[in-house]
């Protein structure tokens, strides 16, 4: 009796080792891997095959890299379609001119920048303003009838005025009297007149006296007025003076 427990457990020991016996543990199937049995390795049915995702390609920048499309198991995360590399593109260069500074503004030197994300490659340096190159406006003189100017200056480059010239009245004349020419027998005589000492335009202008009549003449010399013929010499005056100074 005791060798027949003996075998019966001995077949059920084997039977242990080797099998599950009663029941299998079968683990669900994966991506894979049908179901299996955790003990025996028993498989049932087919794996469920993976289940795809799109991994969306990244675009490179000009510093960046980017990333071709690629695809992996949503499931299992195992990746069906690797991503690649792609190469940064690079700056596209585009060129910043040059700013020529003026009297008054700055400048700016050349530089650079890139036209597809912006960036500055070379910056641009200011360059001061040049400042103004002052040239003398000469003063000029007033005159009698014309107004003068203060000396000024402005620049040379741009013309902008620095120092403004002011109106400096004109001077007004500066009268002289002509004095008046008595006429006589034989020669014409002049009004009293005038004229300006500084530029000698004539401000009064002398008009021509005639010559004396005979009888004008005589009346000059001999200081009558219609009172005698003054043939006597008690004014000083002899006949043949009279007589020469009137006919010469």
């Amino acid at each position: 009796m005791k060798r027949l427990f003996a075998v019966v457990l001995v077949l059920v020991l084997a039977l242990g080792l080797s099998g599950c016996c009663l029941k299998h543990d079968m683990q669900p199937a994966t991506c894979t891997e049908p179901s299996t049995c955790s003990k025996c390795g028993k498989t049932e049915g087919e794996p469920l095959g993976h289940t795809e995702e799109v991994d969306a390609a990244v675009e490179p920048t000009c510093t960046e890299t980017g990333l071709t499309e690629g695809k992996h198991c949503s499931v299992c995360g195992e990746v069906l379609v690797e991503q690649e590399v792609v190469d940064a593109l690079g700056h596209t260069e585009e060129i910043d001119e040059a700013v020529e500074p003026t009297c008054t503004e700055t400048g700016l030197t050349e530089g650079s920048h890139c036209e597809v994300c912006g960036e500055v490659l070379v910056a641009q340096e200011e360059v001061e303003a040049l400042g103004h190159t002052a040239v003398v406006d000469e003063a000029v003189a007033p005159t009698c009838t014309e107004t003068g100017l203060t000396e000024g200056s402005h620049c040379s480059v741009c013309g902008e005025v620095l120092v403004a010239q002011e109106v400096v009245d004109a001077l007004g004349h500066t009268a002289v009297i002509d004095e008046a020419v008595e006429p006589t027998r034989t020669e014409t005589g002049l009004t009293e007149g005038s004229h300006c000492l500084v530029c000698g335009e004539v401000l009064v202008e002398q008009e021509v006296v005639p010559k004396l009549s005979v009888w004008d003449a005589w009346l000059n010399i001999t200081g009558l007025e219609n009172n005698g013929l003054g043939l006597d010499d008690s004014d000083g005056h002899s006949f043949g003076s009279i007589f020469q100074t009137l006919f010469g």
